[in-house]
């Protein structure tokens, strides 16, 4: 349901400066003009792929549905009423001509708060602590680094290649309903590739409605996925030196932002029956 946005996602992807790219539609049971848009657009480009849900199935079986579909050798994500700068993919590009061995590309991203008037609010971007290549072996002394960037939190400011999504079974958890899924998409793929590429530029604009974004809602699936995304980035500090003080303060630092997000945004939020459920038994 995305009528108001999605031809101008659409046309701003198709300004890349690359032809040789596929853009895969997935429309999910939309009730507006939604899957009209996509078609109409379908027929003035043949690069444009349009699958459509009969049925709700939500994002993370629609992601999926969409990394079975793709044909291409990398994949980037898309929400439906953002926009990419038109060098997204050519820069990427030049990136893994440099290392063909380049499995995983982090960029930065825009993240714009918009209120129910279409007015920008506020206005953020990526703050990265370095650029370049970071390889299996670095992976893991550099993590937090790469964390403090927040850039594992998100999955459409990054390029993937497919190879590792198929041969590792990275895929969206389907039980995940109402957030965090990208995050633990994210992590799964930064603790399978080899050769992680971080590049500070921005080339993403996501814009948080408050009408919209699923991050701003409220349901208790969300903190079981709160919960999911944690155990998976678990299995990455398995692989770290915590002999080192720095190491553990990130960690408890890390340990204590996903209590946060599940007491304050889900416990706490205006429409959570949770708190209440927790003064009665006390």
């Amino acid at each position: 349901n995305s009528e108001k946005y999605i031809k101008n996602t659409i046309e701003q992807i198709l300004k890349q400066l690359s032809n040789n790219m596929e853009i895969i539609l997935i429309d999910d049971c939309s009730s507006d003009n939604s899957l009209k848009i996509c078609k109409e657009k379908a027929e003035e480009d043949s690069r444009i792929k349009v699958i459509h849900h009969e049925e709700n199935k939500g994002i993370c079986i629609t992601r999926n549905d969409g990394i079975k579909a793709a044909e291409g050798k990398y994949i980037i994500f898309s929400d439906d009423d953002d926009e990419w700068k038109e060098n997204l993919i050519a820069d990427q590009m030049k990136i893994i001509e440099q290392n063909p061995n380049i499995e995983l590309i982090k960029f930065g991203r825009e993240l714009i708060s918009v209120n129910t008037n279409n007015k920008i609010i506020s206005s953020k971007t990526t703050e990265f602590y370095n650029e370049g290549l970071i390889t299996q072996e670095e992976k893991y002394k550099e993590y937090f680094n790469v964390r403090k960037s927040s850039v594992l939190v998100n999955v459409w400011n990054g390029m993937y290649k497919k190879d590792i999504i198929e041969k590792y079974n990275i895929f969206f958890d389907e039980n995940m309903k109402f957030g965090s899924e990208d995050a633990k998409f994210s992590l799964e793929f930064y603790e399978k590739s080899k050769y992680i590429y971080i590049n500070p530029k921005t080339y993403y604009k996501h814009f948080k409605r408050n009408v919209s974004s699923t991050s701003r809602k409220f349901n208790k699936n969300k903190i079981y996925s709160v919960i999911e995304s944690a155990k998976t980035e678990t299995k990455i500090w398995g692989s770290i030196d915590f002999s080192n003080n720095k190491n553990k303060y990130a960690r408890q630092s890390a340990i204590n932002s996903y209590l946060t997000n599940i007491m304050v945004e889900q416990v706490f939020h205006p429409k959570s029956d949770l708190l209440k459920q927790f003064c009665l038994l006390h």
